[in-house]
């Protein structure tokens, strides 16, 4: 009898360990899905800019209170920044505000454009995304605000670098380079497609496509001559995913037409 007792409570004292052991484990790994943002500034972790979307939460601060991002960002690239409330339908005041500043002070606004209802439409209560063309190399801080008064602080946020890659143009051998570009939204989108000379030198064109429309582009137009080759990409202001493109080399009588790409770097990924 003693000894059935004592086995008995051997394995009860296992079984809770095991359990304890099992919740640690499983609070360890909702632990691990989360990566807080900076609740102050200069200490803020990096935000990549693959797209990778990231739950998060503006802390207990309520209203008003920010959350801090650091990106690195290449010149002459694009980018679209967004957050919205992926866990609570209930939001009813408040919204969130997305801004890009320095790092020096984390207050000086850098130009941005807010395309929070261009498709796909954030414009809910807690919602915000904004895009830019980047003009040069820097590091910035994207600050999350948080407006909600209904104390509601986790969402989902995420920077995408929208740039589109074309790996080669070419104008040897009496060949043009044509890109189609389609938008994909209800609003006008505008952008820059740059050609990259083999050599360094650039070709580039302001384009701006009409919403639901279509606008066509050619190395010619862009005063390339002949018997170069290189790279191109088109960089515009609008969410991931806002135009979808290809490029393809045709001769000068049309009789040879040879595909090429110009899409997301990120798709790899």
């Amino acid at each position: 009898m003693k000894k059935l007792l004592f086995t008995t409570i051997c394995l009860l004292l296992v079984s809770t360990m095991v359990m304890a052991q099992a919740k640690s484990s499983t609070t360890s790994k909702q632990t691990s899905k989360h990566r807080y943002g900076g609740i102050a500034c200069g200490s803020d972790p990096i935000l990549p800019t693959d797209g990778l979307a990231i739950s998060d939460f503006v802390g207990t601060a309520g209203a008003g209170s920010p959350t801090y991002y650091l990106v690195h960002l290449k010149d002459g690239h694009s980018y679209s920044a967004e957050v919205y409330d992926s866990t609570d339908p209930t939001v009813t005041a408040g919204t969130a505000q997305l801004l890009l500043t320095s790092t020096t002070d984390c207050t000086t606004v850098l130009p941005t454009t807010d395309v929070v209802s261009l498709d796909p439409d954030l414009s809910n209560d807690f919602a915000d995304r904004i895009s830019w063309i980047q003009s040069g190399n820097v590091d910035a801080v994207l600050v999350l605000t948080n407006q909600d008064t209904s104390n509601f602080y986790s969402y989902t946020i995420r920077i995408v670098d929208t740039t589109l890659h074309n790996p080669r143009w070419s104008t040897f051998s009496g060949f043009s380079t044509q890109y189609a570009l389609v938008n994909n939204t209800s609003a006008p989108i505008s952008g820059t497609l740059t050609l990259i000379d083999s050599t360094g030198a650039q070709y580039a064109a302001p384009v701006t496509v009409p919403a639901g429309g279509e606008s066509f582009e050619t190395s010619g137009g862009l005063g390339v001559p002949a018997n170069h080759f290189g790279f191109a990409t088109f960089a515009f202001v609008g969410p991931a995913g806002a135009i979808t493109a290809d490029a393809y080399f045709i001769n000068s009588n049309a009789t040879v037409i040879v595909p090429s790409t110009l899409g997301p770097r990120n798709y790899q990924h």
